[in-house]
């Protein structure tokens, strides 16, 4: 499966279909992974960034307070963790959340895949 063939997939999935993707795939460990806690009073409790190199995509999901992860959207993930970056702000619940991680996240995603690898 193609970067875009499993972004457009899991985009387009229910909750039970995203979640089958994964063991499906071979993806039960990701090669990135940034947590993110939020300001209390949200229903959720922390969000997650998570990469894996294999379809050159990344997602993010949160967990809500009563543990149960819900994710959200599929990403294309870059060997360069700036334009990884971008594509999250494309994506991200708000744009006060994507700036207040930037640093984080550039860091955490940079050279993740290889860059023979970043453009299918």
């Amino acid at each position: 499966m193609t970067q875009q063939q499993f972004i457009e997939t899991f985009n387009g999935a229910d909750q039970l279909k995203r979640a089958a993707m994964f063991p499906t795939m071979g993806l039960q460990k990701s090669d990135a992974h940034l947590v993110l806690p939020v300001k209390p009073g949200l229903p959720y409790k922390e969000i997650h960034i998570v990469g894996y190199a294999k379809v050159r995509a990344a997602l993010w999901y949160v967990v809500m307070t009563d543990g149960t992860r819900v994710p959200i959207k599929a990403f294309k993930l870059h060997n360069s963790g700036v334009d990884t970056y971008n594509e999250w702000v494309r994506v991200a619940p708000s744009k006060a959340i994507a700036e207040a991680v930037r640093e984080r996240m550039i860091s955490a995603f940079d050279g993740v895949v290889l860059p023979a690898e970043r453009n299918n």
